[in-house]
């Protein structure tokens, strides 16, 4: 896909950074310098440089089956000018600025042909430019200081090890406000629009403002905030744009005689309009902490949530209670109480689900000698709930999920909460459901096992492994009902040698004595492990049984990692990691294998190589993936000259049909006067 071209933002500015002004100079000073006269400009180079740049980028994408590709190539060649000044107007304490820069411009050949071919032939600007001006923020600042700033980088957004891509950013804003007073206020604007490179590029504006009071007093603080957002993205030919407002208020108190109780609150409004689901939402939270005494503790937690969007609305009431009581350094236990109700309507469809319960939690950790330590956890919980469906369809809005595993599901994947999914229905999107949402087969892939459907991230894709998602979909609604429920979880570990063997397991029973028409999961999951560190040497296996009457699995995990310093000049990392998962009810099995090095070596005082690179292989039915790739690159540094250079392979083949490679590369030579 060819991306629309953005016409470069405000080229005049880079223009100035190489022509410079008419003003006078500053002196150097090897001491401090005397105080300044009020002079109308003041300006000084602080870098002068000049060099080219090129690079390169080559994209080829082909059907196996069908024999059906796409291509797309990049072509930018140009000299570079760097400017870097700096100074005032009238008086620093006025008027502080600053600019560096690093400037290319040059003919750019942009080509995309799939069933026919478009190709764009243009003077082009990149480079890095950065810039910032101060207002009465001098020696001595004054209350109403402010900031303006603005910056562009041509750079490259790493998604995850196997997925680079180049991205022009240019960003630009101001802050202020005004600082003294009992209620300091500060309000800033910032425009960003990013542009990524590439047939599967993105192409998103975001301008935002935001707003805020704050009120500090010697036992408390008070504020209120309030932000706008308005984004408009295009990716894969599909366009997406909205508008997010948010309104909060929040307090923090701390009183008694001893300052002993500490109160916080804090409500929201959020408005979101956007291209598919506009929606409102009211959040309301307090939490309260008593320091009853060194070793007893009491803790009250209410939380409120009432959303809507379109038909849909819900409200979600939950509140907890715990008294933490530390008997010795090594022990701590706490009583738990907790009680929840959560309701929604959407047309015929609606849920009401009650819930309380109480339990315990343990808490132990012991030496058992210089280098040998024990540490125990354990918790118990016993809940009942009250089901009232009505309809055929439970409706999920914005469920909230991350890909560590911490969900029950193998890593890089996770659960979504109800059973017997509509599948049609999933939609995934990023933390500010900006839309488009993500895309399935590209992004991530759903699988089912049993009656649960699990979320899988694809590596390469443009989720990264550590982001958060929201996942919004339809299940078939089960019976009313209630039930009760034990869970249970402990952890055990045992550190040898100051650490260097580590032996743990974990376990996790959720029970219930629920109708097996209602589907709610029983579960027992227990995990197996030991770890060992030598110097810069770690390696450790895992073994995972997950018995659920939704969805049950086998894991065994490996991973192995070693640093070595060959000697002064050269370093050397390498880390392995396998894993092999077996879901029983779905009769299949996946293998992942992962194999990441990195290399530095200083050839001479003045050169320097690097190299990157990985292999990533999934086997199993739907999720076959080989992942590849390789970044050498080279920095030549000889006084004020200095050349970089790099390249950049990326392979991908899912599910032996959708081949993709690419190749990017860069120069850039420098020369400082």
């Amino acid at each position: 896909m060819k991306q629309p071209r953005r016409n470069s933002k405000w080229p005049w500015l880079a223009a100035l950074a190489t022509v410079g002004t008419h003003c006078s100079v500053l002196a150097q000073f090897n001491g401090k310098p005397p105080p300044e006269d009020p002079e109308w400009l003041k300006f000084r180079f602080t870098e002068i440089s000049t060099g080219i740049f090129a690079e390169g980028d080559y994209e080829k994408s082909k059907m196996v089956n069908s024999g059906a590709s796409s291509q797309y190539s990049r072509m930018f060649v140009g000299p570079t000018l760097g400017v870097n000044f700096a100074g005032s107007v009238w008086h620093p304490n006025l008027f502080q600025y600053q600019v560096n820069s690093q400037n290319a411009f040059g003919w750019g050949n942009e080509t995309t042909s799939s069933t026919s071919q478009t190709t764009a032939k243009e003077m082009e600007y990149l480079g890095f430019f950065q810039g910032n001006a101060n207002l009465f923020a001098g020696a001595e600042p004054k209350p109403f200081a402010s900031t303006l700033f603005a910056n562009y980088d041509h750079t490259y957004h790493t998604y995850d090890f196997f997925n680079q891509v180049q991205e022009d950013v240019w960003r630009y804003g101001l802050t202020t406000g005004y600082s003294d007073g009992p209620v300091p206020v500060q309000a800033g604007y910032w425009h960003r629009d990013q542009l990524s490179y590439g047939s599967t590029g993105m192409h998103s504006i975001e301008d935002v403002v935001n707003f805020n009071l704050r009120n500090t007093r010697n036992r408390g603080a008070s504020g209120l905030d309030y932000g706008y957002n308005r984004y408009n993205r295009i990716q894969d030919n599909q366009v997406g744009y909205g508008t997010d407002q948010i309104l909060s208020i929040n307090d923090a108190e701390n009183f008694g005689s001893r300052q002993q109780y500490h109160l916080n609150s804090n409500a929201s409004y959020s408005k979101r309009d956007d291209s598919v689901s506009p929606s409102d939402e009211w959040i309301a939270a307090a939490n309260l902490t008593a320091d009853h005494s060194d070793t007893l503790t009491s803790l009250c937690n209410l939380n409120y949530d009432n959303y809507s969007s379109g038909g849909f609305g819900s409200q979600n009431y939950s509140g907890d209670g715990a008294l933490r009581h530390k008997l010795y350094d090594s022990l701590t236990s706490t009583l738990l109480s907790q009680g929840s109700y959560y309701e929604y309507t959407d047309g015929p469809s609606s849920s009401r689900i009650g819930r309380y319960g109480g339990g315990f939690s343990e808490g132990y950790k012991k030496s058992l000698s210089e280098s040998h330590s024990l540490s125990l956890d354990n918790s118990l919980l016993v809940e009942h709930s009250d089901v009232d469906n009505t309809g055929t369809f439970t409706i999920v809005m914005d469920e909230r999920h991350t890909f560590d595993g911490t969900g029950g599901a193998p890593p890089g994947s996770f659960f979504l909460n109800q059973p017997r999914i509509l599948e049609s229905t999933i939609v995934i999107t990023d933390l500010a459901h900006t839309q488009p949402p993500y895309l399935q087969s590209v992004d991530y892939q759903v699988l089912r096992t049993g009656f649960l459907t699990m979320i899988q991230r694809i590596p390469g894709g443009r989720i990264g492994p550590t982001e958060v998602v929201l996942a919004s979909y339809r299940a078939l609604a089960s019976p009313s009902g209630s039930y009760g429920t034990l869970t249970e979880a402990f952890r055990f570990r045992v550190s040898l040698w100051n650490d260097k063997v580590g032996l743990y397991t974990r376990v996790s029973l959720s029970l219930n004595n629920a109708p097996a028409e209602l589907l709610v999961q029983n579960l027992r999951d227990y995990a197996f492990g030991v770890d060992f560190k030598w110097h810069n040497f770690r390696t450790g296996v895992e073994y995972e049984i997950y018995d659920s009457n939704l969805s049950s699995y086998t894991a065994l995990r490996l991973f192995q990692s070693y640093a070595w310093q060959l000697d002064e000049a050269s370093n050397l990392s390498v880390n392995f990691n396998e894993s092999w998962t077996t879901f029983q009810q779905a009769d299949r099995q996946e293998q992942w294998y992962m194999f990441i090095t990195r290399y530095h070596r200083a050839l001479t005082w003045r050169l320097g190589f690097d190299l990157e690179g990985g292999v990533s292989l999934r086997r199993g039915p739907g999720v076959d993936q080989t992942l590849a790739t390789c970044r050498p690159g080279i920095e030549y540094t000889a006084g004020k000259t200095s050349i970089k250079a790099g390249y950049d392979y990326e392979y991908n083949l899912f599910l032996d049909s959708q081949e993709q490679r690419r190749n990017m590369f860069f120069i850039r030579a420098k020369r400082v006067f």
